[in-house]
């Protein structure tokens, strides 16, 4: 099911939008409701969504502004502006940035579902176009993409600089399908899969050598020593200082 985040400064138009998709019942799911696409763009990095809906005029950060920020990294996902502005210098700079629609305010409700279903269809065929996905719907080389992303995960935890982004320019997809691929593949998040390699290679450096713990943090990834502890605090519920002395 493909996720949608939907962003409107006017509560009462982004739920009822809500609702109004919910009644289509559509493969998709609302992952979030957004007031400002300063909040959209932020979700956005967060969950990877396929489908965003959004208005152009908002506070902290208009539409225009959330969708080109989005298009640096994520050219796949499909894009729609609700807006009650019949603007041409706003939809001639919406063609630019490949939004897939362009709909005033209020809004047809059958041309909506219509939209919507060609958004559905679209980002399915790109799918296709990279192969993940055959044309029964299912990701033919999912297993074998997902292995070599775990496997250049293990090779790679130690580079600091290691993102979310670098990989999917590494396997040619958007950084929305890298991050659903990873999730699918290990059952967590980029951060996670990537945070567990390096708090449990850790773990055997702390117990086998005499390694400060900054080289340590270095060595397994991290560019911070205080980030370190934290998150290996949050994993292991006690200091990496503590656990060494505890565990010995």
């Amino acid at each position: 099911m493909l996720q949608i985040i939907l962003a409107d400064d006017e509560r009462t138009i982004r739920e009822g939008m809500a609702r109004l998709i919910d009644s289509f019942q559509l493969p998709v799911s609302i992952a979030y409701l957004a007031q400002n696409g300063l909040e959209a763009l932020e979700m956005i990095e967060e969950i990877h969504p396929e489908l965003l809906i959004i208005d152009i005029n908002m506070p902290h950060m208009n539409g225009l502004e959330t969708i080109e920020k989005v298009r640096k990294t994520n050219p796949d996902m499909k894009i729609i502006i609700v807006s009650g502005y019949d603007n041409f210098s706003y939809a001639q700079k919406a063609l630019e940035l490949g939004v897939f629609s362009y709909l005033l305010k209020p809004l047809d409700i059958v041309n909506f579902k219509q939209v919507l279903e060609s958004a559905i269809d679209g980002y399915e065929k790109r799918l296709l176009e990279i192969g993940l996905l055959n044309k029964h719907g299912y990701r033919d080389d999912f297993t074998t993409k997902g292995d070599e992303i775990k496997s250049y995960l293990k090779n790679h935890y130690q580079d600091s600089d290691i993102t979310l982004n670098q990989m999917a320019e590494h396997f040619c997809v958007s950084t929305s399908t890298m991050a659903k691929l990873i999730k699918k593949r290990t059952g967590f998040t980029f951060s996670e899969s990537l945070n567990q390699l390096r708090i449990e290679a850790s773990i055997g450096l702390l117990l086998k050598t005499e390694m400060s713990i900054n080289d340590i943090s270095s060595m397994v990834g991290y560019s911070s020593q205080h980030y370190f502890s934290r998150i290996f605090k949050k994993y292991k519920g006690v200091s990496p200082e503590n656990f060494r002395n505890s565990e010995r």
